[in-house]
């Protein structure tokens, strides 16, 4: 079974839950917000941990807490 992420989007109305494959990259969690949230990738910033996470990087490069049943808080600006 794949390893997965479970997101909660923070920094704006909404709070989203969304589940990614730890193995995606994260422009591909950008185009789920996009999908969502009707915010273009273009105009999304997302941070964990003060840091901005880069689009061609994969979800399992970050520090995220894989497999287990609490969410990863992200801010998207």
């Amino acid at each position: 079974m794949a390893a997965t992420v479970a997101f909660k989007i923070t920094g704006g109305k909404l709070i989203p839950e969304i589940q990614m494959l730890a193995s995606e990259a994260i422009l591909a969690l950008k185009k789920s917000m996009q999908a969502r949230l009707d915010v273009p990738v273009a105009r999304q910033t997302i941070r964990f941990n003060n840091q901005a996470l880069a689009n061609d990087l994969k979800i399992d490069h970050y520090d995220f807490d894989i497999d287990h049943d609490h969410h990863q808080f992200v801010t998207l600006g």
